[in-house]
């Protein structure tokens, strides 16, 4: 690649096909790679892509310790990414805090404003914080916006 005399997008490569489930090494060579050129924002996006992946991958596996430490590199890396303040926040309901996750949350439908999870979420945490108001309120948008779980939820009431 001209554009990686250093050959780390293939190191990333062999890294992903040999080693699927190996996160770690994967996450630390592109750190490497960012270290060189912190101001190439694609490098930066594509990471923060991989990290919510993984994020996503510990999450479902019920680590959800290592999934938020992934979550956590993807929003510094990318901080304009929707998906991985939604999937942070996930991670701090699920730990019980639920001031933080829900303006995670918020963040998030403001990033996108069609971002249904996110807004599904906020339904959520703000149902389950007391204010049932704006739970009905994000729950409806989140349906509006094809969310699922809030189609379900709303048809069940």
């Amino acid at each position: 690649h001209p554009e990686d005399p250093r050959g780390y997008a293939g190191h990333i490569t062999i890294l992903k096909t040999l080693s699927p489930g190996d996160f770690t090494s994967t996450a630390q060579t592109y750190e490497r790679w960012i270290g060189l050129e912190p101001a190439n924002d694609s490098l930066r996006r594509v990471y923060a892509a991989y990290c919510t992946d993984a994020g996503t991958y510990y999450f479902r596996m019920g680590h959800i310790d290592t999934a938020g430490f992934y979550f956590q590199r993807s929003v510094i890396f990318d901080t304009t990414s929707a998906k991985a303040f939604n999937n942070l926040g996930s991670v701090l309901a699920q730990k019980g805090l639920l001031e933080q996750a829900q303006k995670l949350f918020s963040h998030a439908t403001r990033l996108d404003s069609t971002y249904g999870d996110a807004f599904y979420n906020l339904a959520m945490v703000s149902t389950d914080r007391g204010d049932k108001a704006a739970g009905q309120k994000y729950l409806r948008k989140a349906a509006e916006l094809g969310n699922a779980r809030a189609k379900s939820q709303l048809g069940a009431q």
